[in-house]
């Protein structure tokens, strides 16, 4: 404690990448996750702690969805009504990395279309 050491911890440019794809580089979200991969580090044998890899980001993920749960709860309860709501789920239903179109999106379901303010019938 007098002199405390401070152990730099690596990252893999494609455990950087995976970061940055899954947080879109928001602030908050890149130390969460980040925090979590450190906890993730400091569990693990010292020969191998000092280089997080993709597989030590895809094992925070799931600890990071549940610590920063107070975030997603704000979002969900606080920033978007209901109609973004359903928007929102259905586009995280098409998948990570899908590109939802207009046309994709206003041939979905007439719920959907009722519920937003989609201007589906514009060309």
């Amino acid at each position: 404690m007098k002199q405390p050491q401070l152990v730099k911890l690596r990252y893999e440019p494609n455990a950087v990448e995976r970061v940055l794809q899954l947080t879109h580089c928001h602030p908050f979200l890149v130390q969460l996750l980040c925090a979590e991969i450190i906890v993730l580090k400091n569990e693990q044998d010292p020969s191998i702690r000092r280089l997080a890899t993709l597989a030590d980001v895809e094992a925070a993920i799931p600890e990071a969805l549940q610590s920063g749960g107070f975030f997603f709860a704000d979002i969900q309860n606080n920033q978007v009504d209901a109609t973004g709501q359903a928007i929102l789920r259905f586009i995280a239903a098409q998948g990570e990395g899908a590109i939802v179109s207009r046309k994709l999106y206003c041939n979905s379901s007439p719920m959907l279309i009722l519920l937003s303010t989609c201007c589906c019938n514009v060309s």
